[in-house]
């Protein structure tokens, strides 16, 4: 090793070299000197070495140049001991990340500023110097929250050169970091168009998406956030992965709680522990993976090590919100309590910190009722919005999490003083929460409901009239997601019914007017729509109760249509007739009907269950195709504004009035809707005869209060049906299993839907038996949607006549229509089909599927189709057995007109994988909305369950009738439960039998078929069913599930 390499080892060496070319003629010592400076073997030394070189370095070209007095000896003298300060600067923050004393940081501070002064300015060395100084201010604002480090650590690399990745990466964090404080919009969105193309600047620009989101409410940013931190991921090494996977996991968790619905109930707040669907299950899954990976590869007493804490226990919170398992929030407890104890005792993270630890404790004192548990919230709580800034962010949220919890002790000890600090928090929260944040409306709900419960042990009309005053306002914001708002318009106008019936029907006005439409955005999938809807059905039956009550029947009929199979209606609208349109602007009908088909297909999209496994890859995947259904929701909303500004299209898609809907109604008959609610229980009938004494075409008639009723009987028909033999096609006969305790028994059910409801419609109507009864439409709401209206009736004989009692059959021939809109819908395609060419009835039989038990019923089916067809020689095509393959029953349905299907099928709790079983797999609701159906006219679904819906959605019609009548048929026969293979042949052969009968027995012609005869068919075939059956339990058993829906 020379001499000269030594010297860059051991300072003494280099000094005594120095000394030594002094001496030297001063063209060598020059050269020398400048060889030494230029050596990249100074680079690589570490900082005690190379800071004492770099002044070794500098003086030795200060003494040379007192000999030489050349200006380039003086130049690399300074830049010589320039790069030692900086460097020396940057040490000293290098020590700080190790020790977090923040004297070393306030050093390396003004150390980086000494230097960034005496550096020329576009040079190199300062844009580095600048760069660490920027860095450093940014750490400093961390611990210390002075906004002038973050203002002067922004100011710093606005002005550097935008072409390095570096600061704009610096730029973002620091512009995150102020947001966090002081809430301003403008720096997140300053951070959000920084475009970056690294692992650490991907993190930031998730961070201010979710920052943004968090703020507004606006759904796309959590998606993007959620997006850039998964690209980052896939991009970063193992250095970064802890920070990546804490700040992944975060956004997961807030786009779990974007579509978590919250019931804001009268005792409080209770979360719905479910799913919305799988991506949303494996958000909580994989957040929760990535904070157990970052905490796993944190060693013990590293820095980082309480936030990681943290960031675990909130992600087992949100776990424990999804689940309601317990021991989710233990462990989210013990993770908060660890990482308390290892942060400082006076900072912000501290304060953030107590803040989870308080509401957790809360949590669990809701679930045990150990008082323990409500103490150390409300200490924790307490101690959380004392240790933080009067101007930081996070203030509002722990001043409500701290109202929530003095609540709770006021509904245990009830002592007026705990209910007005409750009050007077939740103020200073609101109070310093910026218009236009999205938390803005639970906030002002959440006080409303602290004063609403003051004012019931109070009755202070001031309490009242401000509570009302908050509920509106929050109702009425126009940022936050639609939920939250759609409670507080409910709690509105119920409370409003107190003092102010009118101000009652404003609030549900809004509710149907401006919440509704954004709880079921086109831009969410089905899937996704329909849990939120969830929600709606007590808010819609309480209105529309309501509005009876204070006679606004017109508007209870339009709130009803509004609030009521909303995803089916939504699937209509993409299929609206655009003929009009197009006469007058073709290329905007043109473009609407290239969008509506590329939203219907966007909302079909579903979530596979295996997405918790899925490549990092195929999540970026699935995001692309969230971002694309909204930017074609986007895009359909605009295109419907332009259409709606054209003259005579000013109405184009809106809810049809109650004056034009009654002028759509069929030219005869009866639709009655049934609205059953805890307030009252009524049921408005409607016709196009105004022969009928009524006012406007409608009549209201009083019923017993039946909701509480209905929810039982709902219950108990459930349990009754709930054996394997009820709940597919089956040769066995089959018994219920009768429960012996309370005798309960479709004959009871029947007989109480006959005196408690039916009967006393059809008195007000003044109906009476008849040989040619007229058509009646049910169209009940609530629980009395999923029990038997079309076959209500006293069954019991008489002991002194020995005859049964009436039934409703005697009366009239009942249907069923999920909406009166979707009753007209049908009825104007079936006018506008009229005078199409029948395709023909293809026929699908598969009496052997896999995983159920034969039905070799459906074979004869099949043959009596055959014959009946033949002789009317009408089309018929048949797939049965191995032909009956999804592709091929799937392409062949856009080809007839009629479809009978004869098989397995089951109600799915995923409403678009409600499915007929074929030979070689499930035929989906969702694969036949895809299709489209021009001919479609009648179907006849003679398998289990087909009309049976989902009684957590009891407005949405969520079974495969209804989505057969939303794709385009117009008229459906389905059933309740199960139906019996050996009996299925028989009632087929009546129906068709007597829908294709001769005009009369000398005429050589059958009736063309038509489908609007499909109700009668069935009236006749059910009516020769029961000759052969009886009505005894067994054989109501067998012919109540028949029911007709549609025209």
């Amino acid at each position: 090793m020379s001499q000269t390499e030594t010297a860059f080892t051991d300072p003494q060496t280099l000094r005594r070299l120095f000394e030594s070319t002094l001496k030297l003629p001063d063209d060598d010592v020059s050269k020398l000197l400048h060889l030494l400076a230029s050596n990249q073997q100074l680079n690589s030394l570490d900082f005690a070495p190379r800071i004492s070189i770099l002044e070794l370095l500098g003086e030795a070209f200060m003494q040379h140049y007192d000999l030489s007095r050349r200006v380039e000896d003086l130049n690399q003298a300074v830049s010589t001991l320039r790069e030692g300060l900086a460097y020396l600067g940057y040490a000293i923050q290098t020590r700080f990340e190790k020790t977090e004393e923040l004297r070393d940081l306030t050093e390396a501070i003004e150390l980086h500023r000494m230097a960034a002064f005496l550096t020329p300015e576009g040079s190199r060395s300062r844009f580095e110097i600048l760069i660490n100084l920027s860095y450093a201010l940014n750490r400093r604002f961390d611990y210390t929250h002075e906004l002038s480090d973050a203002d002067e650590a922004i100011e710093i690399m606005h002005d550097l050169d935008p072409q390095y990745s570096l600061s704009l990466n610096n730029l973002a964090c620091t512009l995150g970091a102020r947001f966090d404080y002081r809430g301003d919009l403008r720096d997140a969105g300053q951070a959000i168009d920084i475009q970056p193309n690294d692992p650490s600047s991907l993190t930031n620009l998730g961070n201010a998406h979710r920052a943004y989101f968090m703020q507004t409410g606006e759904l796309p940013h959590i998606h993007m956030s959620v997006e850039a931190h998964r690209k980052a991921l896939s991009l970063a090494g193992d250095d970064l992965l802890p920070a990546i996977l804490i700040n992944l996991g975060v956004s997961l968790g807030c786009r779990f709680l974007a579509t978590e619905a919250i019931a804001l109930e009268q005792r409080g707040i209770q979360i719905l522990r479910r799913f919305y669907s799988d991506l949303d299950l494996c958000d909580m899954h994989e957040g929760a993976r990535a904070h157990r990976e970052a905490v796993i590869r944190t060693p013990i007493g590293h820095k980082d090590l309480p936030g990681l804490l943290n960031n675990l226990g909130n992600s087992m919170k949100r776990l424990f919100r999804a689940t309601g398992n317990e021991s989710d929030l233990s462990e989210a407890i013990s993770f908060y309590k660890e990482a308390v104890a290892l942060t400082f005792d006076d900072s912000i993270r501290r304060m953030d910190r107590l803040s989870n630890l308080g509401g957790a404790f809360c949590s669990r004192y809701m679930l045990a009722h150990q008082q323990s548990d409500l103490d150390d919230g409300l200490s924790a709580l307490r101690k959380s919005v004392t240790l933080c800034p009067p101007n930081h962010a996070q203030l509002p949220n722990n001043l409500s999490q701290l109202a929530d919890a003095l609540k709770i002790l006021f509904e245990n000890e009830r002592q007026l003083e705990t209910i007005d600090e409750a009050i007077s928090v939740m103020e200073w929260a609101i109070d310093i929460t910026p218009e236009g944040n999205a938390g803005l409306p639970l906030l002002l709900t959440a006080l409303g409901d602290l004063i609403s419960l003051r004012y019931n042990t109070t009755h202070s009309n001031d309490d009242i009239g401000r509570a009302l005053s908050l509920y509106r306002q929050a109702t009425q914001m126009p940022v936050g997601p639609p939920l939250p708002r759609l409670m507080s318009g409910r709690k509105w106008g119920m409370l409003s019914l107190l003092v102010d019936p009118e101000q009652a029907l404003h609030a549900f006005k809004i509710i149907f007017n401006d919440i509704i439409p954004q709880l079921a955005w086109i831009g969410r999938t089905m899937e996704q729509r329909y849990p939120l809807l969830e929600t709606l059905a007590d808010v819609v039956s309480k209105a529309t109760a309501v509005a009876i009550r204070y006679e606004q029947l017109h508007m209870a009929v339009e709130w009803l249509e509004q609030g009521r199979s909303i995803v089916w209606n939504q699937v209509n609208n993409f299929r609206s007739p655009l003929d009009d349109l197009r006469k007058v602007n073709p290329a905007l009908g043109t473009e609407l009907e290239k969008i509506a088909i590329a939203l219907e297909e966007a909302s079909m999209r579903t979530n596979s269950s295996d997405l918790l496994g899925s490549s990092m890859a195929r999540n970026i995947s699935i995001q692309d195709d969230v971002l694309r259904h909204q930017g074609l929701a986007k895009q359909w909303d605009s295109l419907l504004c332009q259409v709606r500004s054209i003259s005579g299209f000013e109405d184009f898609l809106y809810p049809i009035p109650f004056p034009e809907l009654v002028l759509k109604l069929p030219p005869s008959g009866l639709v009655i809707v049934v609205n059953v609610h805890p307030f009252s229980c009524d049921a408005l009938v409607l016709t196009r005869d105004i022969s009928l004494e009524s006012q406007a075409n409608i009549v209201h008639v009083c019923l017993p209060e039946f909701y509480e009723r209905a929810v039982i009987l709902r219950e108990r028909l459930h349990r009754l049906l709930s054996g394997p033999s009820t709940r597919t096609r089956t040769a066995r006969k089959g018994r219920l299993a009768i429960n012996e305790k309370d005798q309960f028994s479709i004959k009871k059910l029947l007989r109480e839907l006959w005196y408690e409801i039916v009967k006393p419609i059809l008195d007000v109507l003044k109906l009476e038996p008849t040989s040619n009864p007229p058509r009646i439409w049910w169209c009940p709401t609530g629980p009395l949607a999923f029990l038997p209206l079309h076959a209500a009736g006293d069954y019991y004989y008489n002991d002194k006549t020995q005859n049964p009692g009436s039934n409703i059959m005697e009366y009239a021939i009942s249907s069923y229509t999920p909406t009166i809109t979707a009753l007209t819908q049908s009825l104007s395609k079936h006018h506008q089909q009229q005078h199409q060419e029948f395709k023909g009835l293809l026929a699908v039989s598969e009496p052997e599927a896999s995983g159920f038990s034969p039905i070799p019923g459906t074979a004869l089916e099949i043959i009596i189709l055959k014959q009946i067809f033949g002789s009317s020689s009408q089309t018929f095509r048949s797939l049965e057995g191995d032909e009956a393959t999804v592709k091929s029953v799937r392409d062949a349905m856009p080809l007839h007109s009629w479809i009978h299907f004869s098989c397995h099928a089951l109600q799915n709790n995923s409403p678009l994988n409600s499915a007929f079983y074929l030979h070689d797999g499930q035929l989906s609701l969702g694969d036949i909305i895809k299709q489209p159906l021009p001919h479609s006219q009648f179907a006849f679904l003679s398998a289990c369950e087909t009309g049976k819906g989902d009684k957590k959605l009891s407005e949405e019609a969520l079974h495969l009738a209804a989505g057969m009548l939303a794709v385009g048929y117009t008229s459906v026969v389905a059933t309740m439960w199960s139906i019996n293979d050996n009996y299925a042949p028989r009632v087929a052969e009546d129906f068709y039998s007597y829908i294709l009968q001769k005009e009369n027995e000398s005429s050589a012609e059958y009736n063309y078929p038509d489908c609007t005869r499909a109700a009668s068919a069935l009236h006749h075939a059910i009516g020769r069913f029961r000759l052969r059956v009886g009505d005894d339990e067994d054989g109501l058993l067998l012919w109540v599930p028949y029911i007709h829906v549609g025209i």
